[in-house]
Formats: C-alpha cells, structure tokens, sequence
C-alpha cells in the first residue's frame, strides 16, 4: 500500500465523519451559520498543520487569484447543505458528478492520458474503473432510482441545489489540482478557506444572518470544520503525489458508499432495489483504480 492510499483512507474517514455531523446540525441550523463557524475551525486547524509540518510556501508565495478557489467552494458547500437537507445518501450519489469535471479537464490539459497508456494489465485496469466509475454514475442519476423515496424527499429542490454543487464544486477541484502541481497542498488548502469565510461574511451580512446560535451549535459547527479540514487536508496532499483521476474516483466513490450506508442507518432514508447494482459496479471501480 502506498502513502496516497493511506491518505485517500484518512480522508474519506474524516469526510464521512464531517458530514455525518453536517447531517444532524443542517435540520436546526442555516447553511450559512453552519459554515461561518465551520470555516473559523478550519482555518485555524489548517495553519496549525502548517505550522508543525514547517512547509516552504510563505502566505504571499501563493498567486492571490486562488481565493477565487474559496468563494466557488462557499457557493458549492452551501448547495450541498441544501441538498443534504432533502437526503444525505441521494446528495452524497449525486455529487460523485463533481469529481468527472477535474478528470476530464486533467485528462485535458494537465497530460493525465499518460496513465491510460496500456503497459500489461495496469493500463487496462485503470481504464476499466474509470469506465465503470462512469456506469454506476448514470445509474445513480437516473430519476427512476428515486422512486419510492421517503415522503420528505423533493425531488426538484434536491436536483437544483445538487446541479449548482456539481458544477462549482467541479470546476473548483481542477483549480486545486492545478494550483497543487505548483506550491504546497496545505497552504492552497489555507487560502480556499480564507476565501470562504470571506464569502460567507459578506453573505450573512447581505442577508442579515443571525449568528448567535448558542455555544452547543457553535462548537458543534466547528467540529464539522475540523473533520472536514483534516480530509481536504489528505486529500489535497494525495492530489500532489498522484494522479487526479485515480484518487478522485476512488475517494468519491468510497464516501459515496459510506455516506449511502450511514443515511439508510441513521436517517431511514430510502433507497430502491434498483441502487444495488451501481453499488457493486462502485466497489469493483474502487478496486481496480487502487
């Protein structure tokens, strides 16, 4: 097992964990409130990983046009939060879509055809999974799979703020992936969050958001931020050792899997015979891209 699988484990660990807390909190809270104590906790976790791993980069070293990579992240979180609103499993499918835009855009333009080149089995493999990975993807999105659903499921709020996740977020992580290339995955990582949090001010203030929400709120808020950070963290890392296509799908598929599981379990949310065999597509995909 190599370093990036590890990292890849780690961060889908501590995603699942962010969102599973997200989950609980986003039915009494405003995505807004959630995020602007989210945001404090990881900006602050992140200099502290910083400050310890004593990486190169200075704060100026890094272009400053990449704070743009923090406000699409804010616009694309808090359309998650509403579509996590509607199902945590449903979302957590759907935004699989998200990881295709840097893969594609990789394969593009930062010469990721190179580990689709057949050398023995290992090109056929990669090639395989990325196929399959696109298969149970279809499978996901199809709105038939959603009959049957819980009662509380609205279908056309979800697939609006689910669409608008996609597509930022998706056009984000290309930026990560190119911006991680050139400088330290982590303080990329710090500069999104600044960038965030200076979004999501200006947002509360637009708005005239209240952010007095009680300690319990807050501190459970920024728990969400410190699991979150810390994936991202790994993530962002793994995405500078290897290539985007390979931990992109493997970590989008894996939270997928266990976020679809954790939603059934402890929301009682539904999902139709007809998600079974995406899912074992998904399992076979993860491990031919390993």
């Amino acid at each position: 097992m190599e370093l990036w699988h590890l990292l890849i484990t780690g961060s889908v660990f501590t995603m699942v964990t962010g969102q599973f807390i997200g989950k609980i909190f986003i039915n009494k809270l405003h995505p807004y409130q959630i995020l602007f104590y989210q945001y404090i906790a990881s900006i602050s976790l992140v200099s502290i990983y910083i400050y310890f791993l004593k990486q190169s980069d200075a704060f100026f070293d890094i272009p400053i046009w990449f704070i743009v990579i923090g406000f699409m992240y804010a616009i694309g979180i808090t359309s998650k939060y509403h579509a996590q609103k509607q199902s945590l499993s449903k979302t957590s499918i759907m935004a699989n879509f998200t990881s295709f835009i840097p893969i594609i855009l990789s394969i593009l333009f930062l010469s990721e055809y190179k580990i689709f080149y057949i050398e023995g089995l290992e090109g056929i493999k990669k090639v395989t999974g990325l196929t399959l990975t696109a298969v149970a993807l279809y499978f996901f999105y199809k709105k038939k799979s959603h009959h049957g659903s819980e009662e509380s499921f609205n279908f056309k709020i979800w697939i609006k703020w689910i669409s608008i996740h996609v597509l930022i977020i998706g056009l984000a992580s290309f930026i990560v992936k190119y911006a991680v290339n050139l400088h330290e995955p982590l303080s990329i990582l710090r500069l999104q969050y600044l960038g965030s949090f200076i979004f999501i001010i200006l947002i509360c203030l637009y708005s005239k958001t209240n952010l007095r929400i009680g300690w319990k709120n807050i501190v459970g808020s920024m728990f969400i931020g410190f699991f979150i950070s810390s994936s991202l963290a790994m993530l962002y890392t793994s995405l500078s050792i290897a290539s985007a296509t390979q931990v992109f799908s493997i970590s989008t598929i894996s939270t997928t899997v266990a976020l679809t599981i954790i939603g059934i379990l402890f929301f009682k949310e539904k999902l139709t015979k007809k998600m079974l065999l995406p899912f074992i597509i998904s399992i076979v995909a993860i491990y031919l891209l390993k």
